[in-house]
């Protein structure tokens, strides 16, 4: 799971206390000093790190609701939770004496202009590490599946290669069985019998095959 933190750098200072105590916790925060590696576009990159993040936090502080870079970033991520319901954005307050951004409004913010301010953070990194779980066990039932998927499907491609050989010799075999193309004298009656039996037990184990594999879906 990755973090994103839009802040200020009036307040990197809270950000990098932040950053620290998220990082001890095994949680990857992703910022504008490690989305952009020099030569990169600065733009593009903050797009394309806000657009993978799973989790976005932005800190509000009277620096940052005045910081213009800030609002450009907002953009982004109004954009981005109204395609991805999935994501979660959380608002960070530190300064209680600020006016609100209006989309920050509809959303419950973290509250660290009281005393509790510690107890919240910690209640945030719980919250984070419990998401972070989910999507551990998320990602491992989807590899799973694939797994299984792919095994099913391995099967059923065997089971069809077999069946037209099967068809195949079938067919090649009663073609032999009409003509004079055996030397020995056999019965075809009993030739026959053999390759219904033959047919009987392919068609009886793919049709086993297929209802097993549809089951399993």
């Amino acid at each position: 799971m990755k973090i994103w933190i839009s802040y200020s750098f009036a307040d990197k200072k809270f950000v990098s206390a932040l950053k620290t105590k998220l990082q001890n916790v095994q949680l990857e925060v992703v910022d504008y000093e490690n989305a952009a590696m020099p030569g990169d576009n600065i733009e593009d990159s903050i797009y394309q790190s806000i657009w993978e993040a799973d989790v976005l936090l932005v800190v509000l502080s009277k620096d940052s609701v005045n910081s213009h870079s800030l609002f450009a970033e907002m953009g982004m991520i109004i954009s981005e939770i109204k395609n991805n319901r999935h994501k979660k954005f959380i608002p960070i307050l530190l300064d209680g004496q600020i006016s609100i951004p209006l989309f920050v409004k509809s959303y419950k913010y973290l509250d660290l202009t009281e005393n509790n301010s510690t107890e919240q953070i910690e209640k945030l990194i719980e919250m984070l590490k419990l998401l972070n779980q989910k999507d551990i066990l998320l990602e491992k039932e989807k590899n799973e599946y694939k797994k299984e998927a792919k095994k099913r499907q391995l099967t059923l491609y065997i089971t069809l290669i077999g069946s037209i050989m099967a068809v195949f010799a079938t067919f090649f075999t009663f073609m032999f069985a009409s003509g004079d193309f055996f030397s020995f004298d056999i019965d075809k009656n009993i030739l026959l019998t053999v390759v219904s039996t033959t047919v009987a037990v392919f068609v009886g184990v793919f049709v086993s095959l297929i209802f097993g594999l549809l089951k399993k879906k």
